[in-house]
């Protein structure tokens, strides 16, 4: 049986209830964990969803393994879960969630499932994401699509251990019963299902205000959701209901609706204009008895797909195409999107240097047990694989040499003429191609069903080629490069086949090809003291174009002043010094441990009574081990370098440890001209004792570096609430001139 979960349908929202729990101690803030142990109420009259006795009741079922999320602590932006309980007592009518949480506020709601969950927001919300493809059974929607949300309880603590009884849920979704009805298309088995409005969201990221059981809004604009059954559902047979669940809303009179059904004899689509408006209730069950007619039925034409085909999408009114795998100068989680000349009337695609790169080769498979499926190969020979093959649930897609399970894609053409492109044997749902504009850095990647935009395929021979023989090759900028440059790109204009040659020690990627293309020419960095010369010639055999060679010669400078990447400019760690230092006297002392690249010195310099020295557990937490760290006192305190060597460096980042997670806490600037500070990210982490710890960076450019012998840095502390403090810090060089 699988499961529905329990909830309550009342005008007033969630009906309150009281919690059992034993002494009544009230929780302790900053204590590590408390073991929860939550008790479901009993099931009413009215649940849902599957069918059990006969006179029509349902009764609720739980999974046994079923995970809540639990909050117990006020929730904010980027707020986490407390904990995550597990249901201990087996599959039933009620559950028993077990498990550890973090120590709150005394206050507790939760949600299902807990592997939905996105996070808090500013406002006390809980974010979840909902889920857009689903496997329902013949005879009950997909549990893992459904969205509980909890009441709020008050709990009190005993020797770190807390009992709730008769925990309810409401759901927050709707649920759509299809039934499928009809002579034509009778006994055909529905392999796929989509539910699809014009404007109305249907599915998205959930936002919920959990206490009063409200779904404040959706944001995110899915406006269609799809089933694949997971047990045999045949048109007009007796399982003849598709399951879905939904987001609750109304879709509005005159707003057309579209059912998309596949099975293996038919294509069906049929669009309904509603004549009256169409409501989805939260957590009640909405009904469409839809008949299928021949007129909505088209015979399956297996297409194959084997060939030369380009990954496009239009968004923001221009045509991207997909890029090859490693292209991507933002890291190889995905594909680049370069902008293509498309005309969509002539079906032609204007040949650029980058369109040589966006051609990739389908080819089905025929035998095995990946047979009807598809690999995709780009021009380097990388076959594309949704990245969960890696164990990952984030939005990946890859490419390498070799074949994984995760390498083979289902591909189909839907109605409006794109394209779903499945890598069915990954072990993730995020394991769809679809385009993301990424606020103008445009990338493929591999998402869940209907995030993103959707894409499709066009043949190659759009991209035209002109009659006559032409032939051009350039560099791309300049052909003097620094020392640790390590490749140059070479753009080829030409409809001949061409190849490129190169001196010793310098590798060209392509060597050859026919058409428009980039070569990517490589060599190794100079550690020399002199200047070296890396040659390069790109040639055609034809006898019909103006010019057959083009010749190029890149000249690497030598490495500046000894500084290398990888080098650490400055680090700190208070080793040697005393509690009750200012910075200036830890300098001072004789004790410091300071690093400076070169053996140079800095200067250390403070302003505010309280920007000193600690030798204490506050920043790990409630421990035995101390760790010296600088305070630096809310409400202006601040801490100058001065002195830090970088001549001949043009790029370097910053990290530091402190207790504090809010940026300002360690604002870091600099007054040197020339000296840019960008791109703060911060990342948690844990001590032994539970307390978290924020790893925060900084990148670090130089506009002039060669005419730049030193520069200073200054660390404020802007907040007005919390003192913030310090430890183990550095900055290494990332790039040089």
């Amino acid at each position: 049986m699988k499961k529905i979960f329990h909830f309550l349908i009342a005008a007033a929202g969630i009906v309150a209830i009281a919690a059992a729990c034993n002494k009544a101690e009230a929780p302790v803030p900053g204590e590590s964990t408390i073991h929860f142990t939550i008790r479901t109420a009993q099931p009413e009259v009215k649940t849902y969803i599957t069918p059990g006795e006969a006179s029509g009741k349902y009764v609720a079922n739980w999974d046994a393994d079923d995970k809540i999320a639990v909050f117990t602590g006020e929730i904010k932006s980027g707020t986490t879960p407390s904990g995550t309980l597990t249901n201990t007592s087996g599959a039933g009518p009620t559950a028993v969630f077990d498990g550890e949480a973090a120590s709150g506020s005394g206050k507790l709601v939760a949600v299902y499932p807990s592997s939905r969950v996105y996070g808090g927001t500013s406002e006390g919300l809980v974010s979840m994401d909902a889920k857009i493809a689903q496997k329902p059974t013949a005879t009950s929607f997909d549990h893992e699509a459904d969205i509980l949300a909890s009441q709020e309880v008050s709990y009190t603590v005993s020797e770190a251990a807390s009992e709730i009884d008769d925990f309810n849920f409401a759901r927050m979704v709707s649920i759509v019963k299809v039934n499928l009805l009809g002579e034509f298309a009778a006994g055909e088995t529905v392999e796929k299902l989509t539910f699809k409005t014009t404007e109305t969201i249907l599915s998205g990221r959930f936002q919920l205000d959990v206490a009063a059981g409200n779904l404040v809004r959706l944001s995110s604009t899915v406006t269609g959701i799809s089933a694949e059954p997971t047990e045999t559902v045949t048109i007009g047979g007796s399982a003849n209901t598709v399951w879905l669940t939904a987001a609750p809303t109304t879709i509005p009179a005159g707003e057309k609706i579209t059912f998309e059904i596949k099975t293996g004899k038919y294509n069906i689509s049929k669009e309904i204009e509603l004549q009256q408006a169409m409501t989805l209730p939260i957590g009640e069950i909405a009904t469409v008895n839809l008949t299928i007619n021949e007129e909505d039925c088209s015979a399956v034409v297996e297409k194959d797909y084997t060939g030369d085909w380009i990954i496009y999408s239009r968004s923001n009114e221009k045509d991207w195409a997909a890029l090859f795998f490693g292209s991507n100068n933002s890291g190889d989680n995905n594909l680049k999107g370069v902008e293509v000349l498309y005309d969509a009337e002539n079906h032609q695609i204007e040949p650029t240097p980058v369109t040589a790169g966006i051609k990739m080769h389908l080819e089905k498979q025929t035998t095995g047990d990946y047979e009807g499926l598809y690999t995709i190969k780009d021009i380097r020979g990388n076959y594309l694989y949704s990245a969960t093959e890696d164990g990952s649930t984030s939005n990946y897609l890859k490419g390498k040499t070799e074949l994984v399970a995760a390498s083979y894609w289902d591909v189909s053409e839907d109605s409006d003429g794109n394209f779903d492109i499945v890598a069915t044997k990954a072990p993730s749902t995020h394991n769809v191609i679809r385009f993301n504009y990424n606020s103008g850095s445009p990338l493929f990647s591999s998402y869940e069903v209907g995030k993103q935009g959707p894409v499709m395929l066009l043949p190659w021979e759009y991209v035209k080629d002109s009659d006559t023989p032409k032939f051009n090759a350039t560099l791309v900028g300049d052909s003097s490069v620094p020392a640790n440059t390590t490749e140059v790109q070479i753009d080829i204009e030409s409809n001949v086949d061409w190849t490129v040659s190169c001196s010793d020690g310098v590798t060209a990627d392509p060597a050859s090809g026919h058409g428009y293309g980039s070569v990517t020419v490589s060599f190794p960095r100079n550690t020399g003291s002199a200047e070296v010369e890396r040659s390069i010639i790109v040639s055609t055999a034809s006898t019909e174009v103006s010019v057959s060679e083009y010749g190029f010669v890149v000249t690497q400078g030598v490495l500046a002043e000894g500084i290398n990447v990888g080098d650490r400019l400055w680090g700190e760690n208070w080793i040697g010094g005393a509690a009750g230092q200012t910075p200036s006297a830890y300098q001072a002392s004789g004790n410091a441990t300071t690093v400076v690249f070169g053996g140079s010195a800095v200067t250390y310099a403070q302003s505010g009574s309280g920007v000193k020295l600690y030798n204490d557990t506050v920043p790990l937490g409630t421990g035995s081990s101390n760790v010296l760290n600088l305070m630096l006192p809310k409400g202006g305190g601040w801490w100058t370098i001065s002195g830090i060597p970088c001549k001949g460096v043009k790029a370097a980042k910053m990290t530091l440890h402190s207790n504090y997670s809010n940026a300002n806490g360690a604002a870091l600037t600099s007054s040197t001209t020339g000296v840019t500070i960008s791109n703060y990210v911060r990342e948690t982490t844990q001590s032994a004792y539970g307390k978290n710890i924020y790893i925060k960076t900084w990148d670090i450019t130089f506009s002039d570096s060669a005419a730049l012998e030193t520069f200073e840095l200054k660390f404020t502390n802007s907040v007005s609430d919390t003192n913030a403090r310090l430890w183990d810090m550095y900055i290494e060089v990332t790039s040089i001139f």
